[in-house]
């Protein structure tokens, strides 16, 4: 790419993981960034921008206008990290969920329901941080100094997701995952979810 396009041109990767900024071929630094969209891109806001050590601050801010022109909802980072931030908190929920799971303390439908009915309701408003200031920054900071509850702080295999694949139940690709979605077509699957995820954006910018 750095051959092919005028040296104006800024490249962006949607890599959600890669470190490209470790690549030794690299020549424009400054004009070098990540933005990692989120599935669906069609629907989901939200776009990750992540600074490289010599990303200049003008590439940054011509990025943050053009996807704001886009409709979407920059964040930027201004130091690569591995997962940056949504995967990071996805994949420490994905740690707890799969404990739960595997140790049969809940069902699947079970935590679902509870994670719907608590902190799919909270987060779209409060988010992850700012709940902090309605809890009180002082009973924060005493209940992190709590005794432990023993989160789990290592990925490690699932039974659960081992018995799935062996059964042949990969999710909405296969028809039956840890739902069963016999009777519809995948597209129509997929298509429910947008139409639901669509009328859940709409209402959120809305209030």
């Amino acid at each position: 790419m750095e051959t092919l396009c005028p040296s104006r041109t800024i490249l962006a990767s949607n890599t959600s993981y890669l470190n490209i900024f470790e690549l030794k071929t690299l020549k424009r630094l400054e004009k070098i960034l990540i933005t990692h969209w989120y599935a669906p891109p069609h629907i989901i806001p939200l776009v990750e921008i992540v600074r490289g050590p010599h990303t200049s601050r003008e590439t940054v801010e011509i990025m943050k206008r053009l996807l704001s022109k886009l409709g979407k909802k920059p964040v930027v980072m201004d130091r690569f990290i591995l997962g940056f931030i949504v995967n990071r908190l996805q994949r420490a929920l994905a740690r707890e969920i799969f404990h739960l799971l595997d140790n049969r303390y809940a069902t699947a439908e079970d935590i679902d329901t509870a994670v719907k009915a608590s902190l799919g309701i909270r987060l779209p408003i409060l988010g992850v941080v700012q709940r902090y200031d309605f809890t009180g920054i002082d009973l924060v900071h005493q209940f992190m100094r709590n005794p432990s509850i023993d989160l789990v702080s290592e990925d490690k295999p699932s039974e659960t997701l081992k018995r799935f694949i062996e059964r042949g139940h990969l999710g909405v690709k296969s028809i039956r995952g840890f739902y069963d979605y016999s009777g519809k077509k995948m597209d129509q699957i997929m298509r429910e979810r947008d139409i639901k995820l669509i009328k859940l954006k709409d209402f959120l910018e809305g209030i």
